[in-house]
């Protein structure tokens, strides 16, 4: 049975070492020390500078209404987005982490050292229902065992004291059940995948999740349309094409929307790949392009560089490699 693969977004700010139980029930205590400067060097083997190049900068694309626990207003509906982040001074914080409690079970234990970098958020939709502005952390964490290991954001914030355009009025839900809205966030490589999110009493449980996603770039390139979910590329001004996950053994996946900045124009023809490394496996995302295409760029790679995937025969009527 394969297992499923959680994201999660975590970005903690504290003065002092805490504890934090984590879902896989170990507990991890996180103690900061505030680095000097944007070039000092961190424990995660990154300077705030280098994290900051990938993340910083202006997005361009579209913010969608839809939910499932809580409904915005707006709800399936779309505008576009504009998505601003910059640094202008905020502290910078390693995050050395030490698991004090190790988890009942095999499996992944996550506690991993990270950088946390305060920077200026602002999202602004064309409609005016988001013009939000906020002072956020920026986390990375590039070792993360279950989770992102991109620049991320988890940030909780009361929308109606916070400047902007969103209010907790504007949220089809019972004041008395609304927890928390909490924004969660990868910006990377140019791309940038926001969630506003709330956290809701159901019944005797509590629910999470998205009532509206940003999907957007600096630049139409194929590495900040890799972080774009496929099913949002034209959302971001992306391009979809087709792929498939390859596990070992040549176990082919189903077919599965990627975005790219080159779209497929006629039959598949050659391969284009990228190596995925988990707690539990590596296996490859696999694209058949037409050789009319121009050639991808970071994060593909053609497959003649990754013989596991060359002896594949996942694409029909595709060359082993371009």
């Amino acid at each position: 049975m394969r297992l499923a693969r959680a994201v999660v977004l975590a970005g903690i700010v504290c003065a002092c070492a805490r504890q934090d139980p984590y879902a896989s029930d170990g507990v991890c205590e996180r103690t900061p020390t505030q680095l000097s400067s944007l070039d000092a060097a961190s424990i995660t083997g990154q300077t705030p500078a280098e994290v900051l190049a990938r993340a910083a900068g202006t997005y361009s694309g579209e913010v969608r209404y839809a939910g499932a626990f809580v409904t915005h207003k707006n709800d399936g509906a779309s505008a576009p987005v504009t998505v601003e982040l910059t640094y202008a001074g905020g502290e910078l914080r390693d995050i050395d982490a030490v698991l004090v409690q190790p988890c009942p079970h095999d499996g992944p234990c996550p506690c991993e050292d990270s950088l946390e970098i305060d920077v200026n958020l602002r999202i602004s939709s064309d409609d005016g229902a988001l013009d939000e502005t906020l002072t956020v952390a920026l986390t990375s964490t590039p070792n993360n065992l279950i989770g992102s290991a991109l620049p991320s954001i988890y940030h909780p914030y009361d929308p109606d004291a916070a400047p902007g355009g969103l209010e907790t009025t504007d949220l089809d839900v019972d004041a008395s059940a609304l927890r928390d809205v909490i924004l969660t966030g990868t910006l990377d490589r140019g791309g940038a995948h926001i969630g506003l999110n709330a956290e809701v009493e159901v019944g005797d449980g509590v629910g999470f999740g998205p009532f509206a996603e940003v999907f957007a770039i600096r630049e139409l390139t194929d590495a900040a349309c890799s972080v774009i979910p496929g099913d949002a590329c034209a959302a971001a001004g992306c391009a979809t094409l087709q792929g498939r996950q390859i596990y070992g053994g040549c176990e082919c996946g189903d077919p599965t929307p990627y975005c790219t900045a080159a779209a497929g124009v006629g039959p598949s023809t050659a391969l284009w790949a990228q190596a995925v490394t988990d707690p539990y496996e590596t296996y490859y995302t696999v694209l058949a392009l037409d050789g009319a295409v121009e050639p991808l760029s970071d994060p593909w790679i053609p497959c003649s560089e990754l013989p596991e995937v060359a002896s594949c025969q996942c694409f029909d009527g595709a060359n082993a490699c371009p």
